[in-house]
């Protein structure tokens, strides 16, 4: 800080000389003082509150820090802020990037000013963990006619440390559970009339998994699923759409198409990304989505007549299914029904079925003459329409 007070007196005479008229001379002296005069000189003060430490940084960090300048001297003035090193790792050191305000010299008018200083670490190269780096940042303030060369000036400096943490270097993994499993042998399989939905799992030990991208292909025909829900030509890495957490920490979760997708071949790839910025290479399945055939009865009597089987195949668009059974005996007509709700399931089977009867106590009676065995199936779709099956054995 520089400071000037000075005051000055002005002592002012005036002299009148000799006026000579008609021979006779004659002279006078008049003196006057001015008092209580003063000149003032203003200050140029400032005071800094904050800093740009950080600690335990790893890469992808990218933080702002405001360093606030406090004015305690009289004068507006011009300031720059210059960076200076003072120790530590220096590969750390020149991995760090660290943004002082731009259109330096800048000014301060008022009270108050916060000055921005980012700091942004990409990891660099080498051995960057547990590293530290000192630095100062310097502000030089000046007289606002100066150009900082002469006239008041003041200088103020922050200390300044950052270190870095441990960090992972260990991509996640993940695996597609949904429409298949993920096995690694990328063989080709194939569903009927998949719904566009894709579930899965990821996992990370250190950092924790951050998101989950999805490589969405039409193989044969070259075409990427984009995150706008259109097919178009891309690439692998290039065209992804982001998958939606079922679970906080990402262990499950799921994406699931806008509309109804084509048939035809698919590859899914997902890549789990973790905090750190690892990518996993990656769960692949690979299937043809083809048209789902019509339902269809198979019913298998026992040789001697005494079970019966049915199985109802190519079901997965229907949400419930019934049965009803009646045979014909030596006796009377026989018969029995159930019901099921059905969980998107391809098939239902009911297998060996009595065609008679158990007692309490774990006999069996076999019904005689079993013949004319009539099974009516009803297929119930979720919005509520129905398709029957019917068969007989005689």
């Amino acid at each position: 800080m520089t400071k000037l007070r000075f005051t000055q007196a002005i002592f002012l005479s005036l002299i009148i000389g000799l006026f000579t008229i008609g021979g006779t001379n004659a002279s006078f002296v008049d003196t006057e003082t001015s008092t209580n005069n003063s000149i003032s000189a203003g200050s140029i003060d400032f005071a800094l509150v904050g800093n740009a430490n950080s600690s335990g940084i790893v890469p992808g960090f990218n933080e702002t820090k405001n360093i606030k300048i406090t004015k305690e001297g009289t004068l507006d003035f011009k300031y720059k802020v210059d960076l200076a090193i003072t120790g530590g790792d220096s590969t750390f050191c020149n991995a760090l990037l660290i943004t002082l305000p731009s259109g330096q010299p800048l000014t301060i008018s008022g009270t108050d000013t916060n000055v921005p200083v980012n700091i942004s670490f990409g990891g660099g190269v080498g051995d960057q963990e547990n590293k530290t780096c000192n630095f100062n940042l310097v502000f030089k303030a000046w007289q606002l006619n100066s150009d900082g060369t002469w006239g008041l000036t003041a200088t103020e400096t922050v200390d300044n440390t950052i270190t870095s943490g441990v960090w992972d270097v260990t991509p996640p993994t993940s695996t597609i559970t949904y429409p298949f499993n993920s096995n690694g042998d990328n063989m080709v399989q194939y569903t009927y009339i998949w719904n566009g939905k894709v579930e899965g799992t990821a996992h990370d030990d250190l950092s924790g998994v951050d998101h989950v991208e999805l490589s969405i292909s039409r193989t044969l025909l070259g075409l990427y699923l984009d995150k706008y829900n259109n097919w178009v030509n891309g690439t692998e890495t290039g065209t992804r759409v982001l998958a939606t957490p079922t679970s906080a920490d990402w262990s499950t979760w799921s994406y699931s198409f806008h509309n109804q997708p084509p048939l035809g071949r698919f590859r899914i790839i997902a890549h789990a990304v973790d905090k750190a910025g690892n990518v996993e290479n990656s769960a692949v399945i690979e299937f043809d989505n083809q048209a789902m055939p019509d339902p269809s009865l198979n019913t298998i009597v026992s040789v001697d007549r005494h079970y019966y089987s049915f199985t109802v195949e190519n079901i997965s668009d229907f949400s419930a299914l019934s049965y009803s059974v009646i045979y014909d005996t030596d006796s009377a007509p026989k018969g029995f029904i159930g019901s099921v709700n059905l969980n998107n399931q391809s098939e239902y089977k009911n297998e060996n079925i009595l065609l008679g009867s158990e007692s309490s106590g774990g006999g069996i009676a076999f019904d005689q003459n079993v013949n004319n065995i009539r099974i009516t199936i009803t297929l119930t779709r979720p919005d509520g329409t129905t398709l029957i099956l019917e068969k007989t054995d005689n």
